[in-house]
């Protein structure tokens, strides 16, 4: 039988700063769709919440924008 214990204590938990994130930098490293898939759920399970995604760079891999030339 456990008995409970009342003591004034408040616990505040909330991060530094509003943003918890990754960088991925498939500019210079090439990165299989399944692989950045798998990121995702990773970080969904990490509670991060912003991705950054170095697409292009002048010494690596081109991305084409139809969108944003």
């Amino acid at each position: 039988m456990s008995k409970e214990v009342n003591l004034p204590i408040h616990i505040k938990d909330e991060p530094y700063v509003s943003y918890r994130g990754l960088m991925i930098d498939s500019a210079r490293n090439f990165m299989h769709v399944d692989t950045m898939m798998a990121n995702l759920l990773v970080m969904s399970f990490v509670k991060l919440n912003v991705l950054h995604i170095h697409l292009s760079d002048s010494e690596g891999f081109t991305f084409d924008s139809k969108s944003f030339p």
